[in-house]
């Protein structure tokens, strides 16, 4: 599911750069006389997907995590739109081609910039919606009831995380617990526990 997801993101992000470009392509003519790019439509378009799926396949989706704050996945798009534009700068600087126009790249940069972080932001509302209803939830059991524990169930007790907690084991039940944790049994007991329930997680 996760890497559905990424996929989703990632393909989502193309679609949205290259109208933008299409968009932005078309109108420059009636925005200014400079030239865009020495080479054609289509082959802008190839190397634009080409560099931004180089930029961002690998560890440039955090949306789909668990704990995933607006903040974080801002800075994953900054990092992402960085990387694109210095490698489809240093590519047509390789490649030989003549100079694309400046200005054109920088509105497009940053304008594409704006619209991916929308776009995230967007994406990252709806996983939340989806597991706030039940799905994509991963199943999880405490160990001990710890302060820190306590602290963790805080985190992971809203729906929209995707965790859902099973219980606690402890030697015996702990006042301090939120009584919406189920006290599962004793410690010694775990074994017995995991080979009746599946559990994705555990925590200690």
């Amino acid at each position: 599911t996760s890497k559905l997801m990424v996929f989703g993101v990632i393909l989502g992000d193309l679609i949205l750069m290259n109208i933008l470009f299409t968009v932005m392509y078309h109108l420059w003519p009636h925005m200014s006389n400079s030239p865009i790019f020495s080479g054609g439509y289509w082959e802008m378009v190839s190397f634009n997907t080409l560099c931004y799926v180089f930029s961002t396949y690998y560890n440039g989706v955090v949306l789909h995590l668990r704990k995933t704050k607006n903040l974080s996945i801002i800075s994953k798009v900054t990092k992402n739109c960085v990387k694109f534009a210095i490698i489809s700068v240093a590519f047509i600087s390789l490649a030989g081609y003549d100079a694309i126009s400046t200005r054109f790249m920088v509105l497009f940069h940053f304008a594409n910039y704006i619209l991916l972080i929308v776009w995230r932001l967007t994406c990252h509302q709806l996983v939340l919606k989806f597991r706030s209803k039940g799905r994509n939830t991963t199943s999880c059991i405490y160990l001990g009831s710890s302060s820190s524990i306590r602290e963790l169930y805080t985190e992971q007790s809203h729906k929209s995380t995707g965790y859902r907690v099973l219980g606690y084991f402890d030697e015996e039940p702990d006042e301090k617990m939120d009584k919406n944790i189920p006290y599962l049994g004793k410690l010694d007991t775990v074994i017995n526990y995991l080979n009746e329930h599946p559990v994705d997680n555990i925590y200690s």
